[in-house]
């Protein structure tokens, strides 16, 4: 993800193909230009906080192996955790749990713009969102 987001910014050649490829859709053809580019943005902004919040999680993955390796076979069967291992599994479990919410959620709104599934889907507009809302047909 790092790679894909350091090409997008310093790689025009990549990011004119992975903008094609976006566009070709069918929730990006039928878009005005404005809404297109709101879509768009709205993407790659998407990839930019999913590679944070993997971040993070690799992060904690790094504590949680130094509080393992500095506390070693100091936990038994029936004991409590030492607190310095409770709270630092505590913090990946939350992370953890956070993303794969986030993720579910997420993944309605991904579906429409997968190029193999995007003919599933349509941009509907009505008075009460004349920006167009996407539907499943």
């Amino acid at each position: 993800m790092g790679d894909h987001l350091w090409c997008l910014q310093c790689d025009a050649a990549y990011m004119r193909r992975h903008t094609k490829i976006l566009l070709n859709t069918e929730i990006y053809k039928r878009a005005r230009n404005a809404e297109a580019g709101s879509l768009l943005a709205s993407h790659i902004y998407t990839e930019v906080l999913s590679y944070c919040w993997w971040h993070w999680i690799e992060i904690e993955c790094r504590h949680v192996d130094k509080v393992h390796n500095r506390l070693g076979n100091s936990t038994f069967p029936g004991q409590p955790l030492p607190v310095t291992w409770d709270r630092a599994l505590g913090t990946l479990e939350l992370l953890l749990v956070d993303q794969v919410i986030y993720r579910t959620k997420a993944l309605a709104k991904l579906l429409p713009f997968t190029p193999g599934l995007s003919k599933h889907w349509s941009l509907q507009r009505n008075a009460d969102h004349p920006q167009g809302t996407v539907r499943l047909e």
